[in-house]
């Protein structure tokens, strides 16, 4: 039996072959008329979105950019009106956090999940007042865990790599990431990790 925590969900994708199978899934599992879900294939920047607070939205398993149009589309379509974000984007963790801090959020929860030899950041927001969001994660990083200090030295690696190609764009990110990397003692700065 599962515990009904919110009064609707809703999932969200464009891609319909996708939608079709999760709602097939949910119709099985959870019937509709107990559960409280709905399906909608359409382009979440389309999306009608309800004027009321407390409201959770979930954007998961898309790549930095699109989080972030996400975002953005939804603090313009609700404009004034607080809500909550859970985020564990695919990479691009750097520009979801830019956003979120220029949009007014303010940090909940962060994590970092390693999960099938992939590492995530698992970012809770709200539009409430609250703790400050860092560009390079504060509360999430355990530096006595080794997939933690895996994750940094691969963070630090990509932008370091990224910033010898284009370092106008991407050497001021390298760099806190070496401030990050420094903080914890974990590597020199300067030096590059293979992966």
């Amino acid at each position: 039996m599962y515990k009904k925590l919110a009064a609707k969900v809703v999932f969200v994708d464009i891609l319909a072959h996708q939608m079709a199978q999760l709602e097939k899934q949910l119709k099985q599992r959870f019937p509709e008329e107990d559960s409280g879900w709905q399906v909608i294939c359409q382009d979440v920047k389309a999306l009608e979105v309800p004027q009321i607070a407390s409201q959770l939205f979930i954007i998961a398993g898309v790549g930095g950019d699109k989080t972030v149009d996400f975002i953005e589309s939804l603090s313009a379509a609700m404009p004034g009106v607080p809500f909550d974000l859970l985020i564990c984007s695919v990479q691009g963790s750097y520009p979801v956090r830019k956003a979120l801090i220029r949009l007014g959020f303010s940090m909940k929860v962060e994590e970092i999940i390693f999960e099938n030899k992939r590492f995530y950041e698992a970012i809770y927001v709200t539009k409430e007042p609250g703790s400050a969001i860092t560009t390079t994660g504060s509360a999430m990083w355990n530096w006595s865990d080794p997939n933690h200090q895996d994750y940094c030295q691969k963070v630090l690696t990509h932008y370091r790599k990224k910033a010898l190609a284009d370092p106008q764009r991407f050497q001021s990110i390298a760099d806190e990431y070496d401030v990050l990397a420094q903080k914890s003692k974990l590597l020199s700065p300067g030096v590059i990790i293979s992966s």
